[in-house]
């Protein structure tokens, strides 16, 4: 395979999306069910699959440093503390309420979580991030990452049968991935993005289910107000991450 440019990288977006999400609607044939349902009950081969698939172009394409996929040279850890208050909030909660829990569903649903960490990040982060910044330019290549991240979640509708639920995690999606991709242009690696994107959608996945099994009371109010309201904060921190003099330069010049 040649190297990572933005053909390469639109190229494999393609087969990527196609690798996620037409097994899934097959497999419903027409019909509809929740949202991440089927993450809780057994591995998701599709997403295993799409998170081997973005593996094997980076190693195709040697393209570890430019896309992150790298344990040294972590830095500006403390732009990760907004997500990790919000995250040790929420599993507090979650240990509070571990009675209405099943350690089953969670064990699947935690697995899930990080193929899709690994799978999401690699390749908008890391090969379409890296193969549009080759021939498009940084910015450019961010804000399509960010738009499109944004887009691929309205197909969440396919699923669920919800247009408007399918538009609203799709604005969600594109608030969050502003922080990711200020984690990923910061940090100097992938890492860290794969994991906090991991972390949260468990914890996301597991409130939500929490929330319909426990009386209303105000903590669960205060608690469901910050699962809400989260993903809004991280777009406006990662907006401002991203829009500091001097945020990307690391990461541009990793690309050469």
């Amino acid at each position: 395979m040649r190297k990572l440019n933005s053909i390469v990288a639109i190229i494999a977006f393609v087969i990527w999306a196609s690798i996620t999400l037409i097994p899934g609607i097959i497999k419903l044939n027409g019909k509809t069910q929740e949202l991440g349902s089927q993450l809780t009950k057994a591995p998701d081969y599709s997403i295993l699959s799409a998170a081997l698939f973005t593996l094997v172009v980076v190693f195709l394409t040697g393209s570890a440093k430019q896309t992150g996929l790298t344990f040294s040279n972590f830095k500006n850890l403390k732009i990760f503390r907004l997500q990790s208050v919000i995250i040790l909030i929420c599993t507090l909660f979650l240990i509070y309420h571990y009675d209405v829990q099943n350690i089953y569903a969670m064990m699947w649903l935690f697995l899930n979580c990080i193929f899709v960490g690994i799978s999401e990040e690699l390749m908008f982060r890391g090969i379409l991030l890296s193969g549009l910044t080759k021939d498009w330019g940084y910015k450019m290549a961010a804000i399509t990452v960010i738009v499109v991240f944004g887009l691929v979640h309205v197909l969440n509708a396919f699923t669920t049968g919800k247009i408007g639920e399918g538009a609203l995690q799709a604005f969600m999606a594109m608030c969050s991935g502003m922080l990711l991709l200020s984690y990923r242009v910061k940090s100097g690696t992938i890492i860290l993005a794969m994991i906090f994107h991991a972390v949260w959608d468990f914890i996301a996945f597991m409130l939500s289910s929490t929330l319909k099994l426990i009386n209303p009371e105000l903590l669960t109010i205060v608690v469901g107000v910050i699962m809400i309201s989260a993903p809004v904060l991280f777009g406006i921190y990662g907006f401002y991450l991203l829009t500091r003099k001097g945020a990307a330069d690391d990461f541009i010049e990793s690309q050469d």
